[in-house]
């Protein structure tokens, strides 16, 4: 299974935008063979999940934010925010997206197609 995964932060003005942008990956994708997971600040749960949880294919895991960002983000290497990793089915990181990207977008799906096996 090839991941990609998303972290944020919920003040982005562009947050709500990535969250739709990720679910249309997954919908233009149509495969199993890839799972979009967004690391998401457990403090704000409630908020957020009211928002996208219900309306979205991306998986949503909390992290614990203390001042910044939370233990899980840190663990796979992310400092600022937004970032994207793409994950290949080794668990290795083939790709990794600095800032805002249009994530629904032709290139976004060329890149994961091109980790599927």
């Amino acid at each position: 299974m090839t991941c990609a995964l998303f972290v944020s932060a919920q003040f982005h003005p562009k947050f709500i935008d990535n969250m739709r942008e990720l679910a249309e990956l997954k919908r233009k994708l149509g495969t199993p063979k890839v799972e979009i997971v967004a690391l998401i600040n457990a403090g704000l749960r409630n908020q957020i999940a009211a928002k996208v949880a219900p309306n979205t294919a991306v998986e949503l895991i909390w992290d614990k934010y203390e001042g910044g960002l939370g233990p899980l983000s840190h663990s796979v290497g992310v400092r600022l925010v937004p970032e994207t990793l793409i994950i290949d089915p080794k668990g290795s990181v083939r790709v990794y997206i600095q800032n805002y990207r249009d994530m629904s977008s032709l290139n976004m799906q060329r890149c994961v197609r091109s980790l599927l096996h």
